[in-house]
């Protein structure tokens, strides 16, 4: 990458950290969605082999979306890329007057009014048993922490050594809002207590640590993978969105209300905590099963 990208890309970066969204109460974006946008267009002059980054015509655009589409890319996720694309161009706007003529082709996402995919309580089982083999309280830790306490990754890596012995605490969660955990169970907190009996001594303050300090995203995704492949847990199932997916599924067959689960999960609405009193696709599909052999139908006379 020539001097001049890096140099328009620290330029990008600064352009999405200081920028202020109407529609969001004119709050900023989170580090996370710039770290996304950041990505999405280094992939996209790289894929478009371009070396002038100020010159962005229609058929680059086309020829991304394509890329996209070929390795077989939820357009939720295209979408995503477009939107750090769009950001893009509104930066070359502000910054260099430029104008553009190009249409972003965003793909329609149907709502998904179901959880798909989710681990079954046993697969979690697994990789806690698989982990308590292995002597790795910290992994242990981690995965009761995502499966039995609905935080999110960011949120999980904002936990402090102090929050262990309290019975409430602040951390900041999604879009850099500052959310008061004050659900933990008994559970998670004994795995918090067992890791820090091995835990390295460290000058960080926070709880779950490797070499280099605090835990990464990466690191931790890599973990949660690594363990249901020694427990023998479909990979596909795992990962760390969908520890948060099954936990409120698990409140809600627990007899947890909407309102209950939403302010454990930290949800702005009620509507988004719906979800969880649905069925699974696959309890769907095992509950239609169910009708077929009601009706008894003998296929093979």
């Amino acid at each position: 990458m020539s001097n001049n990208m890096k140099k328009e890309l620290v330029l990008f970066r600064q352009y999405l950290q200081t920028k202020k969204r109407k529609r969001k109460n004119n709050r900023g974006y989170s580090k996370n969605t710039i770290n996304t946008y950041f990505q999405s267009v280094i992939q996209f002059f790289q894929c478009c082999e371009k070396q002038e980054m100020t010159m962005i015509f229609q058929e680059d655009v086309d020829e991304f979306v394509a890329y996209l589409r070929k390795q077989d890319i939820k357009a939720v996720s295209i979408n995503l890329k477009l939107s750090a694309l769009h950001q893009y161009l509104l930066f070359l706007q502000s910054t260099y007057q430029k104008t553009f003529s190009i249409e972003l082709p965003f793909g329609d996402v149907q709502k998904q009014d179901y959880l798909v995919g989710i681990p079954l309580e046993e697969e979690i089982s697994q990789m806690l048993t698989t982990t308590q083999k292995e002597n790795d309280w910290r992994a242990n830790a981690l995965i009761y922490t995502l499966a039995y306490s609905g935080l999110r990754v960011s949120e999980l890596r904002e936990i402090r050594v102090d929050h262990v012995q309290q019975t409430s605490f602040s951390i900041i969660g999604k879009g850099e809002k500052e959310r008061e955990i004050f659900f933990i169970m008994d559970d998670v907190r004994k795995s918090w207590q067992k890791y820090l009996e091995v835990r390295p001594s460290s000058a960080s303050p926070f709880l779950f640590i490797g070499k280099r300090g605090r835990l990464s995203r990466k690191t931790i995704f890599y973990i949660l993978k690594e363990y249901a492949r020694k427990a023998g847990v479909n990979e596909s199932k795992i990962y760390p969105h969908n520890f948060r997916h099954f936990f409120g599924k698990y409140l809600d067959q627990h007899g947890y209300t909407l309102t209950e689960i939403k302010d454990i999960l930290g949800h702005r609405s009620v509507e988004t905590t719906t979800i969880y009193t649905r069925r699974t696709k696959e309890e769907m599909r095992e509950k239609l099963n169910e009708l077929s052999n009601l009706r008894k139908i003998n296929f093979e006379s």
